[in-house]
């Protein structure tokens, strides 16, 4: 059933029980494993949608590039880019979400600074679109393999080990020795799994975690 001694393993578990017990979960935890993201490879001047199996390496592994957002499919996806562009008069056309020549609809009406006719160079627009995706950025997994997160907790008696790897929950123990039998169980991406762990792991320290790669 696996250990908590503290915020995070309650929850990480409670998510994993979510989808285990509901079976409406269920069926929104497949269509997670289909998720997309615009990846923006180095020197391109526009991101590329990312989704299903070709998604699940690139979380794993850099490729060259940032990836931004987690969608549950392209239609949401485009929405979201289509959203910061209007926002940040970034060009639709030159972001690869309309096709064409010459001065996009959005430029004509105002709402596009003109990196589609030279008014905005496409260097600095490629600048202003990242700066602005960066509210949407995914974090790579930055470790070559499974982890072990020690989890402190004035309210427990004694700490917990709760494996991860590549972002998903692999389960809790009560010592570092059944965690690591723990390293190489299989593993499923849970977008909500992922969310918890980044804002936990991104400060450590201040939730007492110590990190230990296995």
């Amino acid at each position: 059933m696996g250990r908590d001694a503290g915020d995070l393993g309650a929850q990480l578990r409670e998510a994993q029980l979510v989808k285990t017990l509901m079976p409406i979960m269920n069926r929104q935890l497949r269509k997670q494993r289909k998720l997309t993201t615009w990846h923006w490879a180095e020197e391109a001047d526009h991101p590329e949608l990312l989704s299903g199996s070709a998604l699940s390496q690139p979380l794993a592994q850099p490729l060259g590039g940032t990836l931004y957002g987690l969608f549950r499919n392209a239609r949401e996806a485009k929405s979201a880019l289509r959203a910061i562009a209007e926002e940040q008069q970034l060009c639709p056309r030159v972001l690869g979400l309309e096709k064409g020549k010459g001065r996009c609809f959005a430029n004509q009406v105002g709402k596009c600074r003109g990196a589609c006719n030279g008014q905005e160079s496409i260097a600095a627009h490629t600048q202003r679109a990242q700066e602005a995706l960066t509210q949407l950025q995914v974090n790579v997994w930055p470790w070559p393999g499974s982890i072990a997160i020690e989890e402190q907790s004035a309210d427990a008696t004694a700490p917990a080990w709760h494996v991860v790897r590549q972002w998903c929950y692999l389960g809790s123990a009560a010592s570092f020795n059944k965690a690591q039998t723990l390293a190489d169980a299989p593993a499923s991406f849970d977008v909500d799994s992922y969310r918890i762990l980044n804002r936990f792991l991104r400060y450590p320290e201040q939730h007492g975690l110590t990190v230990t790669p296995l």
